[in-house]
């Protein structure tokens, strides 16, 4: 019953409310239902009498059903705002290791699971007319007849026993095709960030489509397939039961004569009344059963990430800058990592290395060296495993990092480009923004409109340039280049290098650069060299020049 408790959680007054009004809606049906048979029977005595009930029966209905279809569809709005907002704050406040490990299933639950959960609670209040209604109806067979009732009552209890036994082996086709999902939303994601290289590499393209996908295709078509056929069947199972019986029960009235066949035709109307509230009861189920499965993978995405949140709780401040303390100290720092390109596991370190206010540093190496871990273990993202890390002499302690983060600005490989400025003060973006928005060449290709970018549909290169200029604006102590030239033509690695990196340093920020641009080098005040996870070498520029 995870999903009620999803509800009741987000609201327990509105879920109330939806729960009475659906009652006293579908409870209105077997009432109309009623009237009409009777006014059938006794031939309408009293006309007027018959006109008012029926009207407030019928506005009963009309408004209840209303009010429950709000009251639900305001509970659902903040039940899957609560969850959304929920997980939100559990991303932000986890390990960015675990973020980085689990990003997949993550984006999967926010693009899948949150939707078959909204759509299924969208269905409540058919459901709740629905199961009224059916009550409502099995309150007057009873009245009706109680020995056709208790009939009645031994086929729902046949169409229960089906569903058990049906449901649970679909749901078991449930849980794979929401397993093969996982793995097919990770070859998605290839396939639209891949599509250049699979354009042109007609191998690769042909093994895509021709292996991995068609597989995964047929694999999730085939559980689908199950898992359709065995929630059909149970759905079906209401009616072919119940037809079943109803035959059953003629026969039985044909040989015994217990009722009449004129009074169990009157039955059998409110019986036929039942069929489709039934059904929809019965999809319910089904859906239930999905949505059950979608839970679950929100749970345990939870739970992964609860396991590794650290910025919760009390968040401490740093202590102002110390100028004769380094400004970043690493002692004894390890820390493994997974080498993709090697399909191997290195430790970075041990690494004892410190970096003063106002140092431009180069950090140089091979790929899988252990720069960019390095550099993410510099500026706060990874953890290390052992040793210490201190900002001008303070140990950070996991209520430190947060405030540790605010000092950097860091430009990975891999940035994302937000459109918003919203976070830059006006009076950085009023000394700044024109002046680094003309430098990197970008005033012809967009503008800056309420703290926004006009477009972010740019080239590559280009989309690199506005990376860094919202970089730039960001006005910390600490920034980071990741690689940052690598892909920029010589023009523009003139300018970051010949007027970027030095403007900063004269507005006395402290620069990491990772780079493979040995001819610009002698801008830094010293180059860190590692190789298999070790600071080999730490030498001046200038010795470098010489050698």
């Amino acid at each position: 019953m995870k999903l009620i408790y999803l509800l009741i959680s987000s609201s327990k007054r509105s879920f109330l409310l939806a729960v009475i009004s659906g009652t006293i809606s579908g409870a209105s049906l077997p009432m109309i239902i009623k009237l009409i048979g009777d006014a059938i029977e006794y031939k309408m005595p009293d006309q007027n009498l018959f006109i008012l009930q029926f009207i407030c029966l019928w506005l009963c209905f009309g408004i209840f059903n209303q009010i429950s279809v709000y009251t639900s569809i305001k509970l659902t709005n903040n039940a899957m705002f609560e969850l959304r907002m929920r997980l939100v704050d559990r991303v932000l406040k986890s390990s960015f290791q675990k973020i980085e490990h689990d990003i997949l299933k993550v984006i999967s639950v926010f693009t899948h699971d949150i939707v078959t959960i909204t759509m299924t609670i969208n269905r409540m209040p058919a459901l709740l007319t629905a199961l009224a209604t059916v009550l409502g109806c099995f309150v007057y067979l009873i009245i009706l007849s109680w020995k056709l009732s208790i009939l009645i009552g031994l086929l729902i209890f046949a169409i229960y026993l089906t569903m058990k036994i049906i449901l649970p082996k679909a749901k078991i086709y449930a849980d794979k095709t929401r397993g093969v999902w996982d793995q097919l939303f990770h070859y998605f994601e290839g396939l639209l960030y891949g599509l250049k290289e699979l354009m042109l590499n007609r191998e690769l393209r042909q093994s895509y489509s021709g292996d991995f996908l068609p597989n995964l295709f047929t694999k999730q078509n085939n559980y689908s397939l199950k898992q359709s056929m065995l929630f059909a069947l149970s759905t079906r199972s209401v009616e072919l039961i119940l037809f079943l019986g109803i035959a059953a029960i003629l026969v039985g009235i044909n040989q015994t004569a217990f009722v009449e066949f004129a009074f169990f035709g009157k039955f059998l109307m409110v019986i036929l009344f039942i069929l489709s509230p039934l059904a929809t009861l019965s999809n319910f189920i089904n859906d239930f059963k999905k949505t059950e499965v979608a839970i679950t993978k929100i749970e345990n995405i939870e739970d992964t990430l609860a396991s590794s949140i650290f910025l919760d709780g009390e968040i401490r401040e740093l202590e102002k800058s110390n100028d004769e303390l380094p400004l970043i100290e690493l002692v004894d720092i390890k820390h493994k990592y997974y080498n993709i390109e090697e399909d191997e596991s290195f430790e970075l370190g041990p690494i004892n290395m410190s970096i003063k206010k106002n140092e431009v540093v180069f950090l140089v190496g091979g790929n899988g060296s252990g720069k960019t871990t390095l550099a993410k273990i510099l500026v706060g993202l990874y953890l290390p495993e052992s040793g210490t890390v201190r900002y001008n002499g303070q140990t950070l302690t996991t209520d430190l990092y947060d405030s540790y983060r605010s000092k950097i600005s860091a430009n990975f490989t891999d940035q994302y480009l937000f459109q918003t400025l919203s976070h830059i003060s006006d009076e950085v973006l009023n000394e700044h923004g024109t002046k680094y928005l003309e430098k990197l060449e970008l005033t012809k290709k967009l503008k800056i409109v309420d703290k926004k970018f006009s477009t972010t549909s740019l080239s590559q290169g280009q989309k690199k340039r506005l990376s860094l200029f919202a970089s730039l604006l960001e006005d910390k102590e600490i920034y980071l280049f990741d690689e940052w030239a690598a892909n920029q033509d010589p023009h523009f690695k003139n300018i970051f290098y010949h007027y970027l990196l030095p403007d900063l340093k004269l507005r006395g920020k402290t620069i990491l650069v990772i780079s493979h641009d040995e001819s610009y080098f002698g801008h830094g005040d010293r180059i860190v060299v590692l190789e298999d996870g070790h600071v080999k070498e730490k030498m001046p520029v200038k010795e470098k020049a010489k050698s």
